[in-house]
């Protein structure tokens, strides 16, 4: 009994037909399991550092109704700019890649903290400020794992661009803590 072969559902053919071309092979074997794994790899990157935009747009959002601070309110519209081009960018992306791009909703524990940031009267600004500082230092460490292994180029340059302003990030609100303070 001779067996049909089915197509593979998490690579198109097109990509399936430039893999043969590229490695020169009709069976690429571990190429297409390392490109598979790659792709794996680029969504759930993709996935993470929406989820972790997502809570910071939302927090951000939630600054500009409470602070009255100026520095803080000039960050915060900063920061929903940057997420929101960041979300753009990486959803075209993903949805290239993938057809489908990934939800776009910050998790559990962060809609907990927005809930919490929500009730504050007093203590807004410095409570949004290290919120902003904690986030964005787990963000910082998402990219560079990611970087780490990246394979694919396009997505590669928008985690190096991310990292860049990850870390000025950081060194605006480090100095903005004082001023919370």
């Amino acid at each position: 009994m001779m067996s049909i072969a089915r197509p593979l559902p998490l690579l198109p053919r097109r990509a399936l037909l430039a893999l043969i071309l590229a490695t020169g092979s009709a069976a690429p074997g571990a190429a297409l399991a390392q490109a598979t794994r790659g792709r794996d790899d680029e969504l759930q990157h993709a996935a993470a550092t929406l989820s972790y935009g997502a809570a910071s747009l939302e927090m951000s959002r939630l600054a500009l109704e409470k602070t009255q601070n100026p520095a803080v309110r000039r960050f915060a519209e900063a920061e929903i700019a940057e997420q929101t081009t960041v979300a753009e960018v990486l959803t075209i992306l993903t949805e290239a890649r993938n057809s489908v791009a990934p939800q776009i909703q910050p998790k559990m524990q962060q809609r907990l903290d927005l809930e919490r940031m929500r009730e504050l009267s007093q203590g807004f600004d410095q409570a949004y400020v290290n919120h902003q500082i904690g986030g964005h230092r787990e963000l910082l460490t998402l990219q560079e794992r990611y970087l780490a292994k990246a394979q694919e180029p396009v997505f590669k340059a928008v985690a190096l661009l991310a990292r860049g302003h990850i870390r000025e990030h950081l060194a605006t609100l480090e100095v903005l803590k004082q001023d919370v303070q």
